[in-house]
């Protein structure tokens, strides 16, 4: 076997890896938005604001603490920013169609 499909046969383990862990992921990320969306419907009939930065920055200091290699810490910081501004979308257009719905 050439060193070339060696490393293609490697690669192609490591991608297999990686489609079993987002197997895993996307089913767990589809449950917070549903939850997301429960979220926004309270955030609408209390009429509530859509960011909530304190509990942002609770979750991110939770995260940073919980990391066990610092190496992916600023990564998954910024993972974890991009999944609360699609939340955040997501809640956006949750409440906007409940108050097209109101009037």
């Amino acid at each position: 076997m050439t060193k070339e499909n060696e490393m293609q046969q490697q690669l192609s383990a490591l991608r297999d890896q990686i489609n079993a862990l987002d197997a895993q992921i996307v089913p767990l990320l589809e449950k917070r938005l549903a939850v997301a969306e429960q979220i926004a419907q309270v955030k609408h009939a209390a009429q509530l604001s859509l960011t909530n930065r304190g509990r942002e920055q609770i979750i991110l200091d939770k995260l940073s603490k919980s990391v066990t290699d610092p190496v992916h810490a600023r990564y998954l910081r910024e993972l974890y920013q991009d999944i609360f501004l699609i939340s955040k979308q997501y809640q956006a257009q949750v409440i906007k169609g409940l108050q097209d719905q109101d009037q």
